[in-house]
C-alpha cells in the first residue's frame, strides 16, 4: 500500500501522493498499517472512535453501497446525522471510489 509523502526538508514542505490516490486509504488504512489502530481518531458526543473502529465502520458502509449496486463514479448524497456515521459513510464511500456529497443535517431542504 503506498500513502502520501511529506517532504519536510525542502521549504515549503513538498507533498507527493501516489497515484491512484485515495484520501480514505491515507486517512484509516495508513494509520491501521503503522500500528495505530486503537488511537482515538474521532470524538463526538457519543465519546471517541478507534481508527480501528472508523475503519471497521467506512468498510460496512462502502460494502452496503456496493450492495445497493452503486456503479464506480456514480454520486453518493449522504444525509445522517454528523457524528461518526457520516464521517463512516463518507469515507467508506470514498474508498470504493466514489464521489461522496455529504449534507449536514442541520442543512434540510425547504419544502421536503
Amino acid at each position: 500500500m503506498t500513502f502520501a509523502r511529506i517532504d519536510d526538508a525542502v521549504s515549503p514542505p513538498r507533498v507527493t501522493f501516489p497515484r491512484p490516490y485515495n484520501a480514505a486509504v491515507d486517512l484509516l488504512d495508513r494509520h491501521l498499517s503503522e500500528g495505530r489502530g486503537d488511537r482515538v481518531a474521532y470524538v463526538d458526543d457519543d465519546g471517541p472512535c478507534t481508527y480501528a473502529a472508523l475503519a471497521d465502520r467506512a468498510d460496512r458502509a462502502g460494502n452496503a453501497l456496493l450492495a445497493l449496486r452503486v456503479v464506480p463514479e456514480q454520486r453518493v448524497m449522504l444525509a445522517m446525522p454528523d457524528p461518526v456515521d457520516f464521517v463512516a459513510g463518507f469515507l467508506g464511500a470514498i474508498k470504493l471510489p466514489k464521489t461522496a456529497t455529504g449534507k449536514l443535517q442541520r442543512f434540510r431542504l425547504r419544502g421536503g
